[in-house]
C-alpha cells in the first residue's frame, strides 16, 4: 500500500476521533448537568440536614 495513502488514512481516523471526542465531551457535559440536577433535587429533600444545606450553598440553582 503507499506510504501517503496509509498517512492520509491516519490523518482522518485521527480527526476523525478528535471530532467524536468533542461530541462526546459535550455529551457527558449533558450528562453531568443532568447529575447536579438530580443531586440538587436530593439536597433539596434533605436540606433540612447541615451538610444539605451547606452543598446547597456550593452549588447554586441556575
Amino acid at each position: 500500500m503507499n506510504k501517503n495513502i496509509t498517512q492520509s488514512l491516519e490523518r482522518k481516523g485521527i480527526v476523525k476521533i478528535v471530532v467524536n471526542g468533542q461530541k462526546l465531551m459535550v455529551n457527558v457535559s449533558k450528562s453531568l448537568m443532568n447529575v447536579q440536577n438530580f443531586l440538587m433535587n436530593g439536597y433539596r429533600t434533605m436540606a433540612s440536614s447541615e451538610m444539605g444545606t451547606s452543598i446547597m450553598t456550593v452549588y447554586p440553582t441556575g
